[in-house]
């Protein structure tokens, strides 16, 4: 499998994020116990410094396999739901270099540009630590969430985000969106997988929680009926 192939780029990239976090908590760890080691006994030293470096060593011990094996990462997990990771990965960076829908200007533009790439058949949603890959295909709910902001009871905004919801289960959160632009988001989508549905609501919440097969089963058949339509179409 190459090295150089999209997904081991995103996991490299993560690997890397991981490590500089971690590396900064471990220097805190250590600088914690200095404060302290010195007002315990042996066995309370013993005990003060494993559980201030546990974390950091666990996240080392991740990081390790990780590195060892890129698709053991849970990002990978998810991507092997949709076939093997090269041929994904193939695919996706077809797209991505001849047909990349959003956005237009990589690298430029709002920080949503840096978190999120949509071609005709892929979502990519990129995190500090992960990232998620949707096929458009498996889309089945998507909505914008709004999150209102107070200090003291006082009001202070309200922010955006963009939800992605698959068959799969696969659900990435865009945050950082403007009202605008997750609206214009959302009618891209919707020209991509008009099946899907779209906008939020408690009820759709509540079935997506307690009985996600139920939504599943309506949107397969939308899709179903969509494609019916395309080929209607495309008979003309």
């Amino acid at each position: 499998m190459s090295r150089n192939n999209f997904i081991q780029r995103e996991v490299r990239r993560c690997n890397l994020n991981l490590f500089i976090f971690n590396t900064g908590l471990a220097l805190l760890a250590l600088w914690i116990i200095s404060l302290f080691y010195f007002d315990f006994d042996l066995s309370g030293r013993i005990m003060l410094v494993v559980a201030i470096l546990a974390l950091p060593g666990y996240n080392y011990y991740k990081l390790y396999k990780r590195v060892e094996d890129y698709g053991s990462h849970p990002c990978c997990r998810n991507v092997l739901i949709l076939g093997k990771i090269s041929e994904v990965s193939k695919h996706i960076e077809k797209e991505l270099s001849s047909n990349l829908l959003f956005p237009k200007n990589p690298g430029q533009g709002s920080d949503v540009s840096s978190k999120l790439r949509i071609t005709p058949n892929w979502i990519i949603a990129k995190r500090f630590f992960d990232f998620y890959i949707i096929h458009v295909a498996d889309l089945c709910w998507v909505y914008i969430k709004q999150t209102k902001h107070s200090v003291n009871l006082i009001p202070t905004g309200t922010t955006f985000s963009v939800v992605f919801n698959s068959k799969h289960i696969i659900n990435a959160e865009v945050d950082g969106v403007g009202e605008d632009e997750g609206s214009s988001l959302i009618n891209l989508i919707n020209t991509l997988a008009p099946w899907a549905i779209y906008g939020f609501s408690e009820e759709i919440k509540e079935i997506w929680e307690q009985n996600p097969a139920e939504l599943i089963q309506e949107v397969d058949q939308r899709f179903l009926e969509v494609q019916k339509i395309l080929k209607r179409e495309g008979g003309k």
